[in-house]
Formats: C-alpha cells, sequence, structure tokens
C-alpha cells in the first residue's frame, strides 16, 4: 500500500497524504457512480497536481446537465461518499 498506482482520477485526498483504509475504496464508489451518471469525473485538471488540488481542495458541484434530471438520492449518495474526510464517509453496509 506504498506504490503509486492506480488512475489519478480516482484518488482520494487521504492517499495524497500517504494514508489507506476502506474508506479509500467508497471514495472510489462515489468518483466511478459520479461518472456513471454524467459520462465526466467530478474533479479534473490539465495536470496531475492540478487534479489532486482539486480532489484536496474542492468540493463536488452538480452543475445543471444531466445533473438536472438525476435523483437527489442519487446526488447525496454520491456526495456522501465524496467527503473529504474519509472517516464521514458511509461504511460499506451504510451504503448499502
Amino acid at each position: 500500500m506504498s506504490t503509486k498506482i492506480g488512475t489519478p482520477f480516482y484518488v482520494c485526498p487521504e492517499i495524497l497524504n500517504g494514508e489507506y483504509s476502506i474508506s479509500c475504496d467508497m471514495w472510489a464508489i462515489g468518483i466511478i457512480t459520479y461518472f456513471m451518471l454524467s459520462g465526466y469525473p467530478p474533479f479534473h485538471g490539465k495536470s496531475e497536481g492540478q487534479l489532486f488540488n482539486q480532489i484536496i481542495h474542492h468540493r463536488v458541484v452538480f452543475n445543471d446537465d444531466p445533473w438536472n434530471l438525476i435523483s437527489c438520492s442519487a446526488k447525496d449518495f454520491i456526495t456522501q461518499l465524496l467527503r473529504k474526510n474519509g472517516k464521514e464517509r458511509p461504511t460499506v453496509e451504510e451504503a448499502l
């Protein structure tokens, strides 16, 4: 768990600080869900550094299209999974 591997779009804030827990996987589920419903990732940047800055400092937003057609419960689910503090994210059981 110390090697940098994977797709930067799915990295959670605590991974960027060298920490890992199951809540990191819950973050990834939030990213995947956002991506599946919108067709684009919630955080982006022209470089890996800009992407990581967004992951650490920006909150997830649900701009008009396609989010105006997506249920509030789906957006709430994503918001909970993409909490910056991993201890505040739902567990697997809570997410189910």
